[in-house]
């Protein structure tokens, strides 16, 4: 098995992008608290299309013991902060 390069990723979310753009829809990508970071993504959409979440220096509050289920996982807690962060950002947009 090889991994799909970061031109294949690319070339498959531009794809997506196009697709949702013929029905109106505006596609944003979400990489969530707890997962690895994927650089290459928002070097190429800058925080235009991408959503990260996943940078423990930026969002520290989901990397607390308070957050935890486990290493991978938030708890409770730690899903309603990352919904609150996702309710803001929606909201932030419709103003």
């Amino acid at each position: 098995y090889t991994a799909p390069t970061a031109d294949v990723y690319i070339k498959r979310m531009d794809d997506l992008i196009a697709l949702a753009e013929t029905l109106d829809i505006e596609l944003l990508f979400v990489t969530t608290p707890r997962t690895a970071p994927v650089p290459f993504l928002t070097d190429h959409y800058g925080g235009e299309r991408i959503l990260d979440f996943s940078n423990p220096t930026h969002f520290p509050e989901f990397y607390t013991m308070e957050a935890s289920y486990d290493l991978g996982h938030l708890n409770d807690h730690g899903a309603r902060l990352f919904t609150d962060h996702l309710i803001d950002y929606f909201n932030s947009r419709s103003n």
